[in-house]
């Protein structure tokens, strides 16, 4: 940043960029926390090995939804949460029994299931083998958090150019201690309704 800039300026650039920063690595930390790869950041729980089911017909249903509910053992369902892109959430809420009524009714929060939260993750891909998705159901106690450094920034003054250089850095690790603690329902799609 140049010294001009943070001279002249009506407004305090180095907090303005250090929460931009820190705003992009808390989206970062929470895209590994679901899909990343385990090396050089977090594994994410989509990239552990769950025990799934697979949609059983041509757009979700009912029982797809409950046959996940108890797919995962007892023990883990009392914190369990859902967890599932954009597209799963639009295939849930919008579900309708034989009367063509919404299952979840005008009132009911949509953002819980089975009062368990529904989550919504843009880290879930809606392009899976074409046009599905998936939803996560387990207990986030058992994905463990370590912070190795907590989210800080350092300043240093570029003398030769007439700038402030502004770092902003975190070091974060996670895993899944529990792959039992989460199950996957697979080949989720959503059929509009006419």
């Amino acid at each position: 940043v140049s010294w001009k800039l943070l001279n002249t300026s009506d407004y305090n650039i180095v907090n303005f960029i250090s929460g931009l920063a820190g705003r992009k690595l808390a989206e970062k930390e929470e895209s590994a926390f679901i899909a990343g790869t385990g090396t050089g950041q977090p594994k994410g729980i989509r990239t552990e090995t769950l025990t799934s089911v697979a949609q059983a017909g041509d757009s979700l249903s009912y029982q797809d939804l409950v046959n996940l509910y108890f797919l995962l053992p007892a023990q883990y369902r009392g914190n369990a949460v859902f967890i599932t892109s954009a597209m799963g959430a639009k295939a849930v809420v919008g579900l309708r029994d034989g009367e063509n009524r919404p299952i979840f009714a005008p009132g009911q929060p949509l953002d819980e299931l089975f009062r368990k939260p529904l989550l919504e993750s843009t880290d879930i891909p809606e392009n899976l083998a074409g046009t599905t998705t998936e939803i996560l159901f387990g207990d986030p106690y058992y994905y463990w958090i370590k912070d190795g450094q907590q989210i800080a920034m350092a300043t240093q003054d570029v003398i030769e150019r007439l700038q402030t250089k502004i770092v902003v850095y975190q070091a974060v690790d996670g895993k899944l201690a529990l792959t039992e603690a989460f199950v996957k329902l697979t080949a989720v799609k959503v059929t509009e309704a006419s």
